[in-house]
């Protein structure tokens, strides 16, 4: 609790992390504080981030130690766009599969009009990433999601699985620049190791 994380939160963190991340004992003490300083600079709240990061598990366990660092990329975007950390997730998850890939990456690039996207390089890419290159897409195209019709709008939301405009109005309000200096604000952050004692 000498970090401002209750027992609780933190023991839920590493525990977590040391089993469905395979972590040691003082990585996942240091990922644990890392989130907090991450939650507190990113949110004002120490804890936010590390219930976040554990609901995001079952998504991003799969790239084990590099976890935090993926997550830290989707946080940083849910700042910069005013949304949840979950709801992004949601949005990325279609690219996992070559099929949920293919069958958004041709409607987008029907709707902006041109090859802005390729459904092979999003599979590849980690949910930050593809998250920075949606939001770079409209940039390339030189659109602003604000100035499409209301239909050009819907449609672009439904090939992304956003039922809620107001959450895709959210998302593509925000560009890479902000979301890159939400994520500079939290990518430096460390706990000392005398400050984990």
């Amino acid at each position: 609790e000498s970090i401002g994380v209750s027992g609780v939160e933190s023991t839920q963190t590493l525990n977590m992390a040391t089993t469905a991340l395979n972590m040691e004992l003082e990585a996942s003490q240091q990922l644990t504080a890392d989130l907090s300083l991450a939650s507190a600079e990113l949110f004002g709240d120490q804890e936010k981030l590390g219930k976040e990061f554990r609901a995001s598990l079952s998504t991003l366990a799969v790239y084990g130690k590099e976890a935090k660092k993926v997550f830290l990329g989707v946080a940083a975007a849910a700042k910069a766009a005013g949304m949840e950390t979950s709801d992004l997730l949601g949005i990325t998850e279609q690219f996992d599969t070559f099929q949920g890939a293919a069958e958004a990456v041709s409607g987008l690039n029907a709707i902006l009009g041109g090859q802005y996207l390729n459904s092979l390089d999003l599979v590849g890419k980690s949910e930050d990433e593809r998250i920075r290159t949606l939001i770079g897409t409209m940039e390339a195209a030189n659109m602003s999601f604000d100035s499409l019709s209301k239909f050009e709008q819907k449609a672009i939301a439904a090939k992304l699985g956003i039922t809620d405009m107001a959450k895709a109005n959210q998302l593509f309000s925000m560009s890479a620049a902000e979301m890159d200096s939400q994520l500079a604000k939290v990518e430096g952050l460390k706990m000392t190791d005398e400050k984990l004692k």
